[in-house]
């Protein structure tokens, strides 16, 4: 059984704003439902839900409108394939295939979870060919602990696909109100082995009114010894009149070495009613 979803998009595409609002799974329980990795920006967690409000991302789209069919087929009792093509329209009323994803979701009966997704864009002589391929398995590791691994490939000498970036990240809860994440992020170096970007450690305290997080980030030094680089606190409330709130400081190391603050996120959600939100 398959299903068809078709989403317009006029001038911009956005991960947060005026919308439809997602569930979040409750406080510190496991997420049963694929999710992936997102490292672009603070730690969040895959299987532990430990933040309601992400940062606004926006990314505006030049020329023609576009439009994105989804479809989602069972490929059998454990698999699950979600097809996203974007199109767009040319002056000439023309509709043009942009982008196309697809994503292969396994979850096994143990609970692990597997995904491999493709996303392919024309080329220059207009065919469609594979632009970046995604991984990402789930497994549990211990007792309420999951090991999230993610690897991105990207076309290389004859376009053959080559590993290089991959992201490890733990998962642990403590308790019904902490979950504790580890993520580390590697690049393959010249010599094919894997080197360490980054690494995040948060500590999450889920309420049911609100959140707190402390974040280390660690980077190479001109030492090249791993190091503080930046400490994040996050706080995520919400106020009587069900408005969420989002805090989010961001300190780094001064002439002293001692932390100051370098930039402040404030971000504040209302309900709109029918499930809509504005942010």
């Amino acid at each position: 059984m398959s299903h068809r979803y078709s989403i317009p998009f006029i001038f911009l595409l956005c991960a947060a704003g005026i919308g439809l609002g997602m569930q979040s799974p409750k406080t510190s329980e496991e997420n049963s439902e694929f999710r992936w990795l997102d490292s672009s920006s603070d730690t969040a967690g895959v299987k532990y839900a430990t933040h309601q409000l992400r940062p606004l991302s926006v990314q505006f789209v030049a020329g023609a409108p576009v439009k994105i069919e989804r479809e989602e087929k069972k490929l059998d009792p454990q698999t699950t394939r979600v097809t996203s093509r974007t199109f767009s329209t040319a002056i000439n009323g023309e509709r043009q295939l942009m982008e196309t994803v697809v994503e292969d979701i396994k979850k096994a009966p143990s609970g692990a979870m597997s995904a491999v997704r493709t996303t392919s864009r024309p080329d220059i002589n207009g065919r469609m060919s594979v632009a970046r391929k995604e991984t990402q398995e789930v497994v549990s590791s211990g007792a309420d602990t999951y090991r999230i691994t993610k690897t991105l490939l990207l076309p290389g000498i004859n376009s053959a696909l080559v590993e290089k970036e991959h992201i490890q990240q733990i998962e642990k809860r403590k308790g019904d109100t902490f979950v504790e994440i580890d993520r580390t992020r590697y690049e393959l170096g010249l010599d094919r082995k894997w080197n360490v970007l980054d690494r995040r450690v948060s500590q999450n305290r889920l309420g049911e009114e609100q959140i707190q997080t402390d974040e280390q980030v660690f980077r190479y030094d001109v030492n090249n010894q791993l190091s503080l680089a930046q400490q994040l606190k996050i706080n995520e409330w919400k106020d009587a009149a069900g408005q969420r709130h989002l805090q989010s400081d961001s300190f780094a190391p001064g002439l002293d070495g001692k932390l100051q603050l370098n930039s402040r996120l404030t971000m504040v959600q209302r309900p709109l009613g029918n499930q809509r939100h504005e942010t």
